[in-house]
């Protein structure tokens, strides 16, 4: 995930000029490499960067999703039921049985 890289394979897609690139500092303290430190350590998932994420969170909709609940630690009742129910898409329930307050979630991580 290093920002030459990622400005490199930006480069051929037509978005036009990459304004900004992460140094290695930053990318070594984003959140979205947090979270795959925490995917390694925790989940036994290992990426070798956000293209892979991505991938695994098309492919595997219901457990990236369950997984970002628990990395963020989202305040509320997840319930018993799957995390995706249905398909295909839009036809999709997600988090039936869930019960949280969307203002508390948000509050919580203000400071």
């Amino acid at each position: 995930m290093s920002g030459s890289n990622s400005a490199a394979s930006l480069a051929g897609r037509d978005y036009g000029d990459v304004l900004w690139a992460p140094d290695a500092a930053s990318s070594q303290h984003a959140r979205i490499t947090g979270y795959l430190r925490w995917l390694r350590d925790e989940r036994d998932l290992d990426f070798a960067g956000y293209d892979e994420l991505w991938q695994w969170s098309v492919t595997e909709p219901g457990p990236f999703w369950a997984s970002i609940w628990d990395y963020f630690g989202v305040l509320g009742s997840r319930g018993d039921g799957p995390v995706l129910a249905g398909g295909p898409m839009p036809d999709v329930t997600w988090f039936k049985g869930t019960s949280l307050n969307y203002a508390r979630n948000v509050l919580a991580t203000a400071a």
